[in-house]
C-alpha cells in the first residue's frame, strides 16, 4: 500500500530533492516561525473556534493562538537552540520574526472570525458536528508496482452558505499556492467520501483577510488530478529524486543537507 497526500504532491512538484531529503533521508529541518504561525492559526480557528461551534469568544481564540505558538517556539528552541540558524522572513532578526509574528496572528483570527461571520459561511455539519478538520482516506488505484494508492488527508473545512451550497476552504497565513490542487484534491475527496457535490473551493488568505476568487473544482476532470498523484507516486518509487534549484531554496528548510543549495 502506498499512503500519499495533496502535501506530499505539492511539496514533490516543488523540488523532488527536498522531498527526498525530508521524507526518506531524515535530514535535519530548520525551524522556522512561519511554521509555526501558520500551525497556531489553523489551531486557534479549527480546532477551538469551529469545531466548537464558535462558542468562544475572540479573545479566547487569540489566547489559543497565542499558547499553541508559543509552544512550537520552545520546540523550535529544543531542535535548533541556534535562533541565528532558523529560517525568517526578510532581514529581521528570529526572535523579531517571532514577535513580529505572534502579534500578527492575534490580529489575523480576530480579523478572520468577522469576516466569515460576515461572509455568511458556516460549517456543514457531519455526524451532528461542524466539518472542520475534515479526514479523507480514499483509494484512487494502482501504482507502479500493482500496490494499492491511498490518499489521506485533512480538510480545513466544508463550509455552507446561507443557500447550502457546500464550498471547500483552506486557510493559508503565507502566500497563495502557485497551483489548486490541494482544492482539486480536496473537492474529489468531499464527492467521493462524504457524498457531497461540492463544486468550488477557495484558499483563504490571511495575510489579506480575504479569500481567493472561487476555483471551480470541475473544471479539472477528476482523472487528470488523480493521475498526477500516481505519477508523482511512480516517480517516487523509482527514486526520481531531481532538484529543482530556484528561489523556493531560500525557504526550503534542509538546505543545509542539499549539496545543490548555494
Amino acid at each position: 500500500m502506498s499512503l500519499r497526500s495533496a502535501s506530499q504532491v505539492t511539496e514533490f512538484a516543488r523540488c523532488p530533492r527536498s522531498f527526498a531529503l525530508k521524507r526518506h533521508e531524515g535530514a535535519p529541518q530548520l525551524p522556522a516561525p512561519w511554521a509555526g504561525h501558520g500551525s497556531a492559526g489553523h489551531h486557534a480557528l479549527l480546532d477551538v473556534w469551529e469545531a466548537n461551534g464558535r462558542t468562544h469568544t475572540a479573545s479566547e481564540v487569540q489566547e489559543a493562538f497565542v499558547s499553541k505558538f508559543r509552544e512550537y517556539i520552545a520546540e523550535y528552541d529544543q531542535r535548533e537552540p541556534d535562533r541565528s540558524l532558523w529560517l525568517r522572513g526578510g532581514r529581521k532578526s528570529t526572535d523579531r520574526d517571532i514577535a513580529d509574528r505572534e502579534a500578527l496572528g492575534i490580529e489575523q483570527v480576530a480579523n478572520y472570525m468577522q469576516y466569515v461571520t460576515t461572509e455568511g459561511l458556516e460549517p456543514w455539519e457531519i455526524d451532528g458536528r461542524p466539518a472542520v478538520e475534515l479526514p479523507f482516506k480514499i483509494n484512487i488505484g494502482e501504482g507502479l508496482f500493482g500496490e494499492p494508492i491511498i490518499v489521506r488527508g485533512f480538510i480545513d473545512a466544508l463550509y455552507r452558505d446561507v443557500n447550502w451550497v457546500p464550498l471547500v476552504r483552506d486557510l493559508k497565513f503565507g502566500k497563495r499556492p502557485a497551483w489548486d490542487f490541494q482544492l482539486w484534491m480536496y473537492g474529489i475527496a468531499v464527492r467521493e467520501e462524504y457524498d457531497i457535490d461540492v463544486e468550488y473551493g477557495d484558499f483563504f488568505l490571511c495575510k489579506e483577510n480575504a479569500p481567493t476568487n472561487p476555483v471551480e473544482l470541475l473544471k479539472m476532470p477528476d482523472e487528470e488530478v488523480l493521475d498526477l498523484v500516481i505519477k508523482m507516486d511512480a516517480a517516487d518509487m523509482i527514486g526520481y529524486y531531481n532538484p529543482n534549484p530556484g528561489e523556493a531554496c531560500r525557504t526550503c528548510d534542509v538546505q543545509r543537507s542539499c549539496k545543490f543549495f548555494a
